[in-house]
């Protein structure tokens, strides 16, 4: 399954466990904002630093998307609720 956010290696849905993003705190920012300092993937076009929960531990993390308006939709998601974006699955690159 590819998912928004993360490439296909760092994500799977054969585990039980689940990613839950509880709010955005930053961004987007794109390719074109940070120019020669983006280290994301380079088919992803734009970032949200969001705080994730998984494993009980919450941390700060960038979240990668394809596309900007998909970043966006997370921002107007949280900008009008409080409720938590929740994907099933695990996510192996989260350390």
């Amino acid at each position: 399954m590819t998912m928004a956010g993360l490439p296909t290696e760092t994500f799977t849905t054969s585990d039980d466990q689940s990613i839950t993003i509880h709010n955005v705190i930053d961004g987007p920012y794109t390719q074109m904002d940070l120019g020669y300092e983006w280290d994301g993937p380079q088919e992803a076009e734009a970032y949200l630093v969001v705080k994730l929960e998984y494993n009980n531990e919450i941390n700060d993390v960038e979240w990668y998307f394809s596309t900007l308006d998909e970043a966006y939709v997370w921002v107007k998601h949280f900008k009008v609720s409080i409720d938590p974006i929740v994907i099933e699955g695990t996510y192996n690159g989260y350390e």
